[in-house]
């Protein structure tokens, strides 16, 4: 199956100092495997969530409403946020329930992620679906010459199991988490991605409940580490293998002819 990249959210309302966005989480019925349908709960109905990017210093105001049958919290994994929109775990947005989070985004450009983080909940909240990308950017970043626009994509490795009919599969297991036996990129089971002759930037996130990977090309030449979770490297790192644990991002840049996500970069 091809790889998807999450839709770019565009904002509700924009002024000369912040944007606005409305998001609501819901229940929907989305594609995953081959000839069946997949009950998920989204940010906008849509697993992942939507991809938010916003500019280094410029606030971003997001209303989160809750239509789900559970209580939610949203954190910005990674966010210099105030303590009011930090998302604490007992802050919890009821069933029908709407709360607003403000982000002043004063930190560095960095590939950061929203999530569900409601206490006792956040395991399986996030495995039905509540995640999605949240990529600062600033002038800096902006001035090199790393891939950009279509060449700067977002990765979201998750393991998933399944029943029969399609529904995902979740057993808590205690405290050691939860490990799938399908993996997933974007919410596209071991996708594949046709690549032009050129650089690619991936900002590669670990977003499975338990699972840590190793990552590397299946033919073992090496690719070049340029940002963690704090925002860029000084200079690029040439890496063969590189570990990722749960909710870690990595940026690195690839200089392929073509390759098949899950065969020639495998985690």
């Amino acid at each position: 199956m091809p790889l998807k990249v999450p839709a770019t959210l565009t904002p509700t309302r924009r002024s000369e100092a912040q944007d606005e966005y409305d998001i609501i989480q819901s229940e929907a019925d989305q594609k995953i495997l081959p000839d069946r349908a997949t009950r998920i709960w989204g940010y906008q109905g849509v697993f992942p969530g939507p991809m938010i990017r916003v500019q280094r210093g410029r606030t971003v105001v997001v209303r989160q409403t809750n239509r789900l049958s559970t209580h939610t919290v949203t954190h910005l994994h990674g966010g210099r946020t105030p303590s009011n929109s930090d998302g604490f775990p007992m802050d919890m947005v009821m069933p029908g329930e709407t709360r607003t989070y403000t982000y002043p985004n004063n930190q560095r450009a960095s590939t950061l992620w929203y999530h569900d983080h409601a206490m006792d909940r956040t395991g399986e909240n996030v495995y039905r679906g509540l995640a999605g990308f949240y990529i600062v950017e600033d002038e800096e970043e902006q001035s090199l010459s790393l891939p950009k626009g279509d060449f700067d994509i977002p990765l979201l490795l998750q393991d998933r199991s399944f029943n029969e009919d399609g529904s995902f599969r979740y057993e808590t297991r205690g405290h050691t988490g939860f490990e799938g036996n399908v993996m997933l990129v974007n919410g596209v089971p071991w996708p594949r991605m046709d690549v032009s002759t050129r650089k690619y930037r991936f900002r590669i996130l670990n977003g499975s409940n338990a699972r840590p990977f190793q990552l590397a090309l299946s033919n073992g030449d090496p690719f070049f580490l340029i940002g963690t979770d704090g925002g860029l490297l000084a200079e690029p790192l040439a890496l063969t293998s590189l570990p990722l644990a749960m909710a870690e991002r990595v940026e690195v840049v690839i200089d392929s002819l073509e390759f098949l996500l899950g065969q020639h970069f495998s985690c």
